[in-house]
């Protein structure tokens, strides 16, 4: 399920946003579907090729660009129902007004950032 969450200030807390932003929003995407991942690739004018990527359990870790558009590949810890723990690939788009959390698996929801430290806004995605 696609969510949208906006910050404009160091202080707030991540705000959950019924409908994105023309800039300065977050779009968290965990265990994204097929349909959202073309809604995504659309909408954002993304790579569709970097974005598909995503969905392969053994990519590593890497930076990517195309059309100015940076693509960040990371791997997460998850408990698997296994009970061991394995990875999934997390790729974060930064764009210049919008930052795209993409995994097929559960990741941490933005609300819980929110607790960090750090100045960070929706307005500044190469911070987030």
């Amino acid at each position: 399920m696609l969510s949208f969450y906006a910050k404009r200030s160091p202080g707030e807390e991540f705000e959950k946003i019924k409908a994105p932003l023309e800039k300065g929003v977050w779009v968290d995407c965990p265990n994204v579907t097929e349909d959202e991942t073309k809604q995504l690739i659309k909408t954002y004018g993304l790579d569709a090729n970097i974005v598909y990527d995503v969905r392969d359990r053994h990519e590593l870790p890497r930076v990517e660009f195309s059309n100015s558009t940076m693509y960040v590949f990371l791997l997460v810890p998850h408990l698997a129902n296994s009970g061991n723990v394995i990875t999934l690939p997390l790729l974060c788009v930064v764009k210049e007004n919008v930052f795209i959390s993409i995994s097929t698996g559960e990741t941490v929801p933005p609300e819980s950032l929110s607790l960090s430290t750090l100045p960070i806004t929706t307005e500044q995605t190469q911070t987030l």
